[in-house]
Parts: C-alpha cells; structure tokens; sequence
C-alpha cells in the first residue's frame, strides 16, 4: 500500500468512531506522514479498530492492581512503526479532536497558619 491509500483508509475508519480512535488515527497518520519509507509495513488488516484492541489487551498484560497502562510504543508495535515513541504529544500530533485536558488552575495559596502569642507567666501568677 502507499502512503496515500493508508491515510485514506485510516482516516475514513476515524471519520465516525469515537475520540479514542481518532486519537490513534490522528497519530498514525502523522507518523506515516512523516515516515513514508515505512508505508510498506503497513497492510490492510491494520487497522485503528484492531490497534485499540492490541491497546487493551496490552494494558490487561500490564495490569498493576486496577490499572493497566498501553503507551504509545505499544501503538508504534501494533503498526510495527521503527524508532521510538515520542513521550508527550504536541497539540500538532494531536489535532482538535476534543480531548485537550482543561487547564489545571494554580492550587490557592495556603492561609497563613496561626502564630502562638507569647505570654510571660510565673508559678506565682498560677496559684
């Protein structure tokens, strides 16, 4: 398949699917885009369905507890992509597919806590 084709396929698998989906297809495609040399490795059975499915059978393997985890080198394995998986996305990998995380506001500062006042007493003030 050629380059092409493959972003064709792909993006019209993305077009109705949900924002999972399109987040895998949206970096795949960049990453064809930019790695034409590797269009070969690709094949029709490769598909974003099928690379959510390797996700999270990857993530049950890799259950600690109640979490499972799958990372993008887990994605570059399922395309058998070459090189290494970036570790944070830029917004240009990822595109407006409505997944950007909302803005975590800076934490309130802490009140300021209660100084002890100071009092001079002696024993004979006590009794």
């Amino acid at each position: 398949m050629d380059v092409e084709e493959i972003i064709a396929m792909w993006k019209k698998e993305s077009a109705n699917s949900n924002k999972y989906i399109k987040l895998i297809g949206k970096v795949a495609v960049n990453y064809i885009s930019t790695h034409q040399e590797e269009a070969d490795k690709i094949t029709a059975d490769l598909t974003l369905n099928g690379c959510m499915d390797f996700l999270r059978e990857r993530a049950r393997k890799n259950q600690l507890g109640n979490v499972g985890v799958a990372t993008l080198d887990d994605l570059y394995d399922y395309f058998h992509f070459g090189g290494k998986a970036p570790t944070i996305l830029s917004d240009e990998d990822i595109g407006d597919i409505g997944i950007h995380a909302k803005p975590i506001p800076a934490p309130e500062p802490a009140a300021p806590k209660p100084t002890a006042k100071r009092v001079n007493l002696s024993m004979d003030d006590l009794f």
